[in-house]
């Protein structure tokens, strides 16, 4: 066994590693944003969020277009139809026909909607998500929320922070981070990311979201 001198030198040195890594790891929060390390945290600045945040996510390729169902819409889909045609955003579109925004989605646009799956949806407590669906004018000002004019194509957005102006008069700040296939969206409400890109339709674009800003 060491001796007690030996023991106290071994001690005061895994003191002295604690304090230099403590140190580093402050330092390093300092410059990138904890947790995110190297990149950087995409929702600082933005306002206070409701816990958890949810995990960076990739960018996925656009698929909508190969999901419509053959002798339906082909390839003059607008943005409703390539959303309607799909299952996974029966919520999302149940919530635009009771809001009375199918025209804004199947007019001549152009416009971009940040479309939440049914996922995002299911992110929602019950309770808060029924009494959106209760509330026309809250529901409306949400789905309004996720749609901008303009056909806005991610190769479009800058490296960083892009300020977004939405169909609500609110602002969106859509983050590409620079050097990875990451693109994240926050509101005020609510912050994830954007998990697939560029689905063009007729009259706008269509980038799917796992969250419900």
């Amino acid at each position: 066994p060491a001796s007690p001198t030996r023991a106290d030198s071994l001690l005061s040195r895994m003191k002295y590693l604690l304090v230099v890594v403590s140190a580093s790891i402050s330092h390093t929060n300092g410059q990138f944003g904890a947790p995110f390390g190297s990149f950087g945290s995409p929702f600082a600045g933005f306002g206070p969020l409701t816990p958890p945040l949810l995990p960076p996510r990739p960018v996925q390729p656009p698929t909508l277009q190969f999901q419509v169902p053959p002798g339906t819409c082909g390839l003059v889909c607008t943005v409703f139809d390539l959303l309607a045609v799909n299952p996974n955003f029966s919520t999302l579109i149940n919530a635009i026909k009771a809001a009375g925004l199918v025209e804004r989605l199947s007019g001549p646009g152009p416009v971009t909607i940040f479309a939440p799956t049914n996922a995002a949806f299911d992110l929602v407590p019950p309770v808060k998500l029924q009494a959106l669906l209760s509330d026309p004018a809250v529901l409306e000002a949400t789905l309004l929320r996720h749609m901008t004019e303009g056909f806005i194509l991610s190769a479009a957005l800058n490296a960083g922070p892009n300020p977004v102006v939405t169909g609500a008069g609110e602002e969106l700040t859509v983050t590409k981070l620079p050097g990875r296939s990451f693109i994240t969206i926050a509101s005020e409400f609510s912050a994830g990311n954007v998990i697939e890109v560029d689905n063009g339709g007729t009259n706008g674009v269509v980038h799917i979201t796992d969250v419900v800003l």
